[in-house]
């Protein structure tokens, strides 16, 4: 037996003129009157031709498969369709349009927080070398005060040494 001798359950609710769920009863009631397996990755059950056909003559119901074809009724005319495309389509651009505005904000704002890096990286350049010159500040006035009280005493001792010079006479 072949793929192709199996058949769908509602083709042959079809041929047997009832429903899917009494064609399932044949095929797994106490009787088994119509065999049936599942395919891989499938949960429906298909049921073998032969078995279907041979149901439908013990019955009476002399279709097959072959007369019971009947015209897919469309979902929705096909000018409905095309204004439901056109419809979708333009949402789908507007959204395109949308995304694309987005990346951009995305990129500028990307950007900024660069920016914001470098700045920052500035920031504590500046902040280490200004500590730096704080300290070269304190220790320079360390400095002049020594050079204030180096030029104080150089003064008492040219005073010393004028009044021990000129004071004597």
């Amino acid at each position: 037996m072949s793929e192709n001798d199996y058949i769908p359950g509602q083709e042959a609710a079809d041929i047997l003129q009832v429903s899917e769920r009494t064609v399932q009863r044949y095929a797994t009631g106490s009787d088994r009157r119509i065999r049936s397996r599942k395919y891989t990755g499938s949960k429906k059950l298909y049921y073998l031709r032969s078995d279907v056909e041979a149901l439908a003559s013990e019955l009476g119901l002399a279709r097959t498969a072959e007369t019971v074809s009947r015209p897919k009724a469309e979902m929705m005319p096909v000018g409905e369709t095309l204004v439901y495309l056109r419809e979708r389509d333009q949402e789908l651009k507007e959204a395109q349009r949308a995304l694309a505005a987005a990346m951009a904000e995305i990129g500028q704002g990307r950007a900024q927080l660069e920016q914001r890096r470098l700045l920052e990286a500035q920031y504590q350049e500046v902040a280490t070398e200004r500590d730096t010159l704080k300290q070269e500040i304190s220790r320079l006035r360390g400095h002049r005060l020594a050079a204030i009280v180096v030029i104080l005493m150089l003064l008492a001792f040219v005073a010393v040494l004028v009044f021990l010079l000129y004071g004597r006479a």
